[in-house]
């Protein structure tokens, strides 16, 4: 169980939709929000049920199984959803978290176009049409929208080229939306992490997080930052100075010069991923199943 947050929110939360819950940073968020002195009702949107301490959740966790990649399954699940954030509503601000996302890595089209468009979906798509749904209860309650996108959002990168994208379109979208709902009295947070010890590299093709040995942040302290940043005013929160340094670097450079740079440093992780993946392919050869 993640520790307590050291400064937790000081405004009052009192329903929460987040998507993704049941792994990664999603899942350290929903064990955050539960941690604080008067934890929140959240609805949980995600294909699988998050569990919570090892168990199943806790009343204060409505889970809708929903593949929001498939806009006919989110099309059926908002009225659902809707249905819950009103009968939660118990007069504090709503806060959604548009966390769910996915990448892939390789020189386009790998995996496949499928793998692609699909991500497209989930990325992209799913995170407008939750918050147009949720617009009306925002502006109502004075709630807040957060984005998770990425430190792949600030500049261009090969191999992996969509996801980077899918990426610099919330955070676009997310500083676009924040100037345009202050004067409604909605926040919109948009959140950029480094590598995380997440299962998003599991989920491009690697065995583990090719950046691990150079550093990177747990979901956990991903998930504090984020909820100390609730209470601030900024529209951006790049989690860890390192981070910060890099995404302003980058922000900084000429777009074909950042997408040489992101190109080279691509380019060697995937030929480790290669490399590795050869060096298993002899020991599979030597050491037969039995």
């Amino acid at each position: 169980m993640p520790a307590r947050p050291s400064s937790p929110v000081n405004h009052r939360i009192d329903r929460v939709v987040l998507t993704g819950g049941s792994s990664g940073i999603g899942n350290a968020l929903l064990h955050a929000l539960l941690t604080l002195p008067e934890p929140p009702a959240i609805c949980n949107l995600s294909r699988s049920a998050p569990t919570v301490e090892g168990a199943e959740p806790p009343r204060a966790v409505h889970h809708l199984s929903c593949d929001l990649a498939d806009e006919a399954a989110l099309a059926k699940t908002l009225p659902r959803l809707r249905e819950w954030t009103h009968s939660a509503d118990e007069g504090g601000r709503l806060l959604l978290v548009n966390n769910s996302g996915f990448g892939g890595f390789g020189p386009f089209p790998e995996p496949d176009a499928a793998h692609n468009l699909r991500m497209i979906d989930l990325n992209v798509r799913a995170p407008v049409e939750l918050t147009a749904a949720l617009a009306g209860d925002l502006e109502q309650s004075g709630g807040t929208v957060v984005h998770i996108a990425s430190t792949a959002a600030f500049q261009p990168t090969p191999y992996l080229g969509v996801y980077g994208a899918s990426k610099a379109f919330l955070l676009h979208w997310g500083l676009a939306l924040a100037e345009e709902w202050k004067d409604r009295g909605v926040r919109v947070l948009t959140v950029c992490p480094g590598p995380t010890g997440t299962r998003f590299f599991e989920a491009a093709g690697f065995r583990e997080a090719p950046l691990g040995k150079r550093g990177g942040m747990t979901a956990e302290k991903v998930a504090a930052q984020i909820l100390r940043a609730l209470d601030g005013r900024q529209p951006l929160l790049t989690t860890g100075v390192g981070n910060r340094v890099l995404s302003m670097i980058s922000g900084r450079l000429p777009r074909v010069w950042a997408a040489r740079a992101s190109a080279s440093l691509l380019r060697k992780l995937r030929l480790e991923r290669y490399q590795e993946g050869r060096e298993e392919s002899r020991d599979d050869a030597n050491h037969p199943s039995p």
